[in-house]
């Protein structure tokens, strides 16, 4: 499993955010059982964060997009164009990505919705056609050697803390995602 593995990085922590079992998307079956070891283990946990993170972004209402909970400067879009963003940067430098600018600002709902889709797309793409070997690969990056493996793994976790960050900011703004609403619906019930 995958969990393992990333709690020996200390990066376990993130994941756990988004540790409630959600629906994989039945096109995307077909390409995991085709897949074994590392690969597959990361499009489970790829696809749990993308059925988060697309279902937060296109519930919000669009003037959450723009608001701002503490800080001026930190809104919801940026939360979501900041994941968008590190991972091109990371996808370009292991020359997975050729096209495509990383440095997206845009602050209306549809586009950043659209942008956070083929940027979990591209990283699907780029983990489905690198080999195994060439996950061994090593690649230099922000001033230090890594693996592709490992650079994987930072996207992965990149889009977990976007999650999150976009999550609780969703939340500050009295818009909590599906998923808490659900939560504590049922736990309201419970009692």
């Amino acid at each position: 499993m995958l969990s393992p593995i990333l709690h020996r990085l200390g990066l376990g922590v993130a994941f756990l955010a988004i540790a409630v079992p959600c629906l994989a998307d039945p096109a995307t079956s077909s390409t995991h059982e085709m897949l074994r070891g590392f690969r597959a283990d990361y499009l489970m946990e790829l696809d749990r964060i993308e059925i988060r993170m697309l279902l937060l972004a296109r519930d919000l209402p669009e003037e959450t997009y723009s608001a701002s909970a503490g800080s001026e400067d930190h809104t919801l879009a940026l939360c979501l164009t900041d994941s968008v963003a590190a991972s091109r940067r990371t996808l370009i430098s292991m020359h997975l990505l050729k096209t495509g600018s990383d440095e997206i600002r845009p602050t209306e709902k549809n586009t950043i919705v659209d942008e956070l889709a083929e940027s979990l797309a591209e990283v699907r793409r780029g983990i489905e056609t690198t080999s195994d070997e060439a996950l061994d690969l090593p690649v230099d990056y922000q001033g230090r050697r890594w693996t592709t493996r490992a650079l994987f793994l930072a996207i992965l976790t990149r889009h977990a803390e976007g999650l999150g960050h976009a999550s609780a900011h969703a939340d500050a703004l009295g818009h909590p995602p599906p998923w808490v609403r659900e939560k504590r619906s049922s736990d309201l019930h419970d009692d």
